[in-house]
């Protein structure tokens, strides 16, 4: 289900922001919620038991940038973390797809340093996890202007080595260069030389991106 979703990130040129809409899974209210634009009917849509609509309505905040409903998504994120959820059997990838996007759509809303420290404080949990890694650190590159996420970035640079999956290694850099800091090439510089020849190849070209 995710395989378009990674591969994206791993043979895509450098993004440095990403689109909703490029979520891989969709749901059967995609296409009937693609044009509804009105705040009250997302919230209350955001509270369904069905979990399509749920992740529909999730999706259209994402696009419309509807910060009024940050709290909602926040509350969706916690309760549709993988971790918290880990000895539910009811667990499922519908829930998933909401925790991903959910991180996603905070990335696009989120406005203040707490949102990057929240979003950031599911890194310790998803080393094992690509999809995870990859959602968490194109979110953080969203929040531009934030120290912390900047802070967060670079600090997670530097556990990366050449057995990280490129297309997490990708995604950091994608991350650390959407926020325009030249002070970053310290750290992708360091990043170049513990990474696989084939990524030392993109770190260069971000380096080269950050300098002009």
């Amino acid at each position: 289900m995710f395989k378009n979703f990674l591969m994206m990130f791993l043979m895509a040129g450098f993004l440095y922001s990403y689109e909703i809409s490029d979520y891989p899974h969709t749901s059967k209210y995609d296409e009937r919620l693609k044009n509804i634009s009105d705040e009250a009917f997302l919230s209350n849509a955001l509270d369904d038991s069905d979990l399509d609509l749920v992740f529909s309505a999730l999706k259209r905040v994402g696009e419309l940038r509807l910060t009024n409903l940050k709290p909602k998504v926040i509350g969706l994120i916690g309760a549709a973390n993988p971790q918290a959820n880990i000895s539910k059997s009811r667990f499922s990838a519908n829930y998933r797809n909401i925790f991903y996007l959910g991180v996603l759509v905070l990335g696009k809303i989120g406005n203040s340093e707490e949102d990057a420290t929240y979003i950031a404080s599911f890194l310790r949990d998803t080393k094992k996890d690509v999809l995870g890694s990859v959602c968490i650190l194109q979110a953080l590159g969203e929040l531009k202007g934030s120290e912390k996420a900047l802070d967060f970035l670079q600090e997670y640079s530097l556990t990366v080595n050449y057995r990280t999956d490129s297309r997490v290694v990708r995604s950091l850099v994608d991350a650390i260069v959407a926020h325009g800091k030249k002070s970053s090439n310290t750290y992708l510089i360091s990043l170049r030389g513990r990474v696989s020849q084939n990524d030392r190849i993109y770190v260069s070209e971000a380096i080269k991106k950050l300098k002009k």
